[in-house]
């Protein structure tokens, strides 16, 4: 897992000091990088709201006594 952190890094550099030097759409480097890295996460945090079950007693995947354990601990 951790690994990951770091084959982004060594990855993700290079291209990103790329994004740096470009001009497009009126946009310089910098504001380009942060739509990039924005945008994404908006859309995906948005999707999660509509569509991840509020409490644990409505998910579809867990067991019936894995609800209700998850329920016990919300509670305590």
């Amino acid at each position: 897992m951790l690994t990951f952190l770091l084959v982004s890094a060594i990855a993700g550099s290079p291209l990103l000091g790329c994004f740096l030097g470009l001009f497009l759409a009126c946009l310089k480097g910098w504001q380009m990088l942060i739509l990039l890295e924005v945008i994404p996460a908006v859309i995906y945090g948005t999707l999660l709201l509509y569509f991840l079950p509020d409490w644990s007693k409505d998910v579809k995947w867990l067991s019936p006594d894995e609800k209700r354990a998850l329920t016990e601990q919300y509670e305590k």
